[in-house]
């Protein structure tokens, strides 16, 4: 559902995309960087971006506004760009800094308090 309330973002839908930009603009930048060498084995051959949809086109980061109760329903391409299978697993988790600065999210196993705990991947 997309609605255009003229409501404040609540402070989960704020979260969620401060998340999501923090989490989406590496693999983001990772995409868009040009291939100056051969893919070695340590080398990341996937890239995320924001879907095309409704909510728009060639989007850098997911921006939202809900009604109270509302629900929204969007989604992410995910795009394998090795000459592998590749074996990813993609989940909604809090975000969070660590002690040296640098932004990590929750495991899956771990508790979700925050975006991790109310969004459905």
């Amino acid at each position: 559902m997309h609605t255009t309330a003229a409501r404040r973002p609540t402070r989960r839908a704020r979260a969620f995309l401060v998340l999501a930009v923090a989490a989406l603009l590496p693999a983001l930048a990772l995409s868009a960087a040009p291939a100056a060498h051969a893919a070695g084995a340590d080398d990341v051959t996937w890239s995320v971006r924001t879907a095309s949809n409704s909510y728009g086109a060639e989007r850098t980061s997911f921006r939202y506004t809900a009604a109270a109760g509302g629900r929204l329903s969007d989604a992410i391409v995910v795009t394998n760009r090795g000459d592998e299978p590749l074996d990813l697993g993609v989940y909604a988790a809090d975000g969070f800094t660590t002690e040296a600065g640098q932004l990590d999210l929750r495991l899956p196993g771990q508790k979700q308090r925050g975006v991790g705990a109310w969004v459905k991947a």
